[in-house]
């Protein structure tokens, strides 16, 4: 079964300073709360670890969001998008 995978860049000696993160039924929503810095995301996956995105204005905040949170439900929107167009025919 495929499903996207959010992959760092960050290389420590020529190795990944952490493992990719699988994003399926992953939640991403704005961290309205967060008080530290502004534009900040909350990426939680299903295995109930949290990450914290610092974007640089509102528009890339909810770009990064929106596209998280979409791909986190691929499968699930490509077969609702099928099934509907089936509805439709």
């Amino acid at each position: 079964m495929a499903y996207c995978t959010l992959y760092f860049v960050a290389y420590i000696e020529n190795h990944a300073a952490a493992p990719p993160l699988a994003l399926k039924g992953a939640k991403c929503d704005i961290a309205a709360e967060y008080t530290k810095k502004k534009n900040v995301i909350r990426l939680m996956l299903t295995d109930q670890s949290e990450y914290l995105f610092v974007t640089h204005d509102p528009v890339e905040m909810n770009q990064w969001q929106s596209k998280i949170q979409f791909h986190a439900g691929t499968i699930e929107n490509l077969f609702f998008t099928y099934m509907l167009s089936l509805l439709l025919v």
